[in-house]
């Protein structure tokens, strides 16, 4: 059985953009955190007050522009592979961050750290094959 690495990362590019959406409209409407069971103590070592500027981050960034790569995906654009990379380097980039100024590590941050490594690898195997 062949694996489907384009069909695993349209996959993940997918559902990190859904739960990026929602999670960024959710910190920018509540931006205290309460909504989600977080407060904003966890932002004591951040340049942020509260939660408002990392969910309109994580709204464009993971958000909307997971949703701009699966699209270029779907359609099979000549640079959706370019987005892909671009996509994994920005996840794994946030998940980078957000540990370093929560000091703190979820077992989220491995599952998501791990999919921002597994898009940054395909995205340069794929644009490597290209050259």
């Amino acid at each position: 059985m062949k694996i489907n690495f384009r069909s695993i990362a349209m996959t993940i590019v997918f559902f990190n953009g859904i739960g990026a959406l929602a999670s960024g409209y959710l910190f920018m409407s509540d931006p205290s955190g309460n909504r989600i069971g977080l407060n904003t103590g966890l932002l004591i070592h951040s340049p942020f007050e509260d939660f408002f500027f990392p969910g309109l981050i994580l709204f464009v960034l993971n958000g909307v522009f997971s949703g701009i790569t699966f699209t270029l995906s779907m359609i099979n654009h000549e640079k959706a592979d370019t987005f892909i990379l671009i996509q994994g380097i920005i996840l794994s980039g946030w998940i980078f961050i957000q540990i370093i100024m929560l000091k703190m590590m979820h077992p989220m941050h491995l599952i998501l750290g791990a999919c921002g490594i597994l898009l940054t690898y395909y995205g340069v195997m794929k644009l490597k094959t290209k050259v």
